[in-house]
């Protein structure tokens, strides 16, 4: 759809204040710190524990399954329970918002990652199933193409701006709470 603006030109326009809104309080978990990295990973333990596929692709339920499960193990590792967080009804949303969510934020994993292999811990530097984990690169990839061959105004691209943003929402809130967690157990 060269010219023609895409589900990808709409996604990164609709949903850019819940990017920036999500992306500024992961920033503030400190990786190399033993409650900032839990509270990161109990942030995606909840999100994903809620979240189904509503189209039924088994790619994408096994990647939320895999992410969820090696968050989990880490937290598991130090005792660490999965923070309580809001009361939030399971979703069920089109795999091409997940793709979009998920395959974005693998982007910046490297990042993450570097941050957190630089603590001194030894305790933070041994929760690396989450980490260690090799998510397929080809989902971002994968989505891009096929969000560009997808117009902004077709109903597929309502479906997955909506689900993208509920996905976002329920990011935001999981990190809110696992932040509360962490202000908590400082104070």
């Amino acid at each position: 759809m060269t010219g023609q603006p895409t589900l990808r030109h709409r996604l990164r326009a609709d949903l850019r204040d819940s990017h920036g809104q999500l992306d500024a309080i992961v920033s503030q978990f400190d990786l190399c710190r033993i409650d900032g990295l839990t509270a990161f990973l109990s942030m995606h333990a909840m999100a994903l524990d809620v979240m189904d596929v509503s189209d039924g692709v088994l790619s994408t339920e096994t990647l939320i399954g895999a992410m969820r499960d090696r968050a989990v193990q880490d937290l598991r590792r130090v005792d660490a329970p999965v923070a309580a967080g809001p009361p939030l009804p399971p979703i069920q949303v089109h795999h091409l918002s997940i793709e979009y969510v998920i395959g974005g934020a693998s982007l910046g994993m490297s990042v993450l990652k570097e941050r957190w292999a630089q603590s001194p811990q030894p305790t933070v530097r041994a929760m690396n199933a989450y980490f260690s984990a090799s998510f397929p690169r080809d989902v971002w990839s994968s989505f891009c193409k096929r969000a560009r061959q997808i117009g902004a105004d077709d109903p597929l691209s309502d479906t997955v701006v909506s689900d993208a943003g509920a996905i976002f929402d329920r990011y935001i809130a999981c990190a809110l709470a696992s932040a509360g967690q962490e202000v908590l157990e400082h104070a």
